[in-house]
């Protein structure tokens, strides 16, 4: 994956640079660190987001998904709890959710986050 993954995240920064305030920026790089598997530098730019455009579904899943992929299932939680709240009909937040309270031993929460998933097909 290396080398285009690097050019695009190369490019991605240079745009932020000439305008830091751009908020698409911030996201593109966010969505292509996870996709190096850079999750604590993802999560940084989600940090970053989250100042330019609030506290949307997408930014708190970003997050949120961030925090998971290094086993930080605790502090993850919340943002997919947020991501949900804000959304609550996105499969992919739900299903993170569930995942993440699992991670912990929270089953009974795990199983009403997906309930409520099926209950809304």
């Amino acid at each position: 994956m290396g080398g285009r993954i690097d050019e695009a995240i190369t490019a991605i920064q240079s745009a932020i640079e000439a305008d830091r305030k751009n908020a698409t920026y911030w996201a593109a790089l966010g969505s292509v660190l996870m996709t190096a598997g850079k999750y604590p530098e993802a999560g940084k730019a989600f940090d970053q987001l989250t100042v330019l455009q609030g506290e949307t579904a997408a930014v708190w899943y970003g997050k949120g998904r961030a925090l998971a992929e290094t086993g930080r299932y605790e502090q993850a939680i919340p943002c997919f709890e947020e991501a949900v709240k804000a959304n609550p009909a996105d499969e992919a937040s739900h299903s993170r959710l569930a995942a993440a309270y699992m991670a912990v031993g929270r089953y009974k929460e795990a199983a009403a986050s997906l309930n409520t998933l099926s209950s809304q097909e």
